[in-house]
This record gives structure tokens, C-alpha cells and sequence, in this order.
């Protein structure tokens, strides 16, 4: 789609492209690679040879693919390193890898799969959740009141972290 609104898709369907076409098109997908991917992709010599590849690496829609996308994305944790908007969007992106693959999990699905991939100090919000009302149970909603919870506990260990050094000055 993005090579089509910036005039490059001829570099991924024809052979005998303009090379500063060709150049510009293979910058476009390198950015937009995935760093896992990236080794597969960097020895291809044309756009359109790393689209064949992405391809290959993308929509596999074999038995063995959907159920390792799907394990991953059932089974996936939060990266203590990561912020929750992090972490958010990398379930967003497991769960449109499995809308292409015809496996979108519903909103109700995806909300409880993400509650479920958070750590011990986040363990209330799923009780919090289920005692939500069935009108309020937005992913948006959702969304906001993890954000506020992260926050929340970030406030909570800067400010018991503060509390400590004042009293072990005295």
C-alpha cells in the first residue's frame, strides 16, 4: 500500500526497474522489516526479490505457521523492559499476523488474552475487569486503564524509593 502511494510498486511486480526506483522501494521495505527478519531479507539484490521473500516469511498460511502464530500470541508475556504502550503494540501486531492468517480473535478475546499476558502487579486488573460493566468493556477502555496502571505503580516505587533515601538519612 505504501509502495503504491509513493509510486514504487513497479519495483516489486517488474523485473527491469529504474535503479533509483529500485533503491528507493528496497529502503522502504528494509524500514518496515521486522530486526528478526532483517538477516533474511538483507542479501536480496531488488525490491522485488525482497517482496517474494516477505512473502514467504509473512503469509505462510500453513497448518505449522497458524499454530505457531497462534501459540505465540496465546502464550506471549510482557517484556519487564517494555512499557505497557510497548507491550500493547506488539499485541497488536501478533493479533493482525493472525488476521491474515484468517485467526482474528475477537475484541472480548483479545482483551483477556492481554490481561493475561501482564505480570503478578497488574494480577487485580483482571478481577477489575470481569466486574466492569458489559457496555464498558471497550479495548479502549481497557487500553486507558492499563496505561493508568502503569503509571500508577511507576509513581508507587518512585515514591517508596524516595521514602526509603529520606529515612535512611536519618
Amino acid at each position: 500500500m505504501v509502495l503504491r502511494l509513493r509510486g514504487l510498486s513497479m519495483a516489486i511486480v517488474e523485473d527491469n526497474v529504474d535503479e533509483v526506483l529500485d533503491i528507493h522501494a528496497k529502503l522502504l521495505l528494509f524500514e518496515s522489516v521486522d530486526e528478526s527478519h532483517m538477516s533474511q531479507v538483507i542479501g536480496c539484490t531488488t525490491a522485488k526479490e525482497i517482496m517474494k521473500r516477505l512473502d514467504l516469511i509473512y503469509a505462510d498460511s500453513s497448518a505449522a505457521n497458524v499454530y505457531r502464530i497462534m501459540l505465540k500470541y496465546y502464550r506471549y508475556k510482557k517484556d519487564p523492559n517494555d512499557s505497557m504502550s510497548v507491550h500493547i503494540g506488539r499485541m497488536d501486531a501478533m493479533r493482525m499476523a493472525l488476521a491474515d492468517i484468517d485467526k482474528n480473535p475477537d475484541d472480548e478475546v483479545y482483551q483477556i488474552t492481554l490481561l493475561g499476558s501482564l505480570p503478578s502487579e497488574y494480577d487485580g486488573m483482571l478481577e477489575m475487569w470481569e466486574l466492569t460493566h458489559p457496555s464498558m468493556k471497550t479495548t479502549a477502555n481497557l487500553v486507558a486503564r492499563l496505561l493508568k496502571r502503569e503509571e500508577d505503580l511507576s509513581f508507587s516505587k518512585t515514591h517508596a524509593s524516595f521514602t526509603v533515601r529520606r529515612y535512611s538519612k536519618e
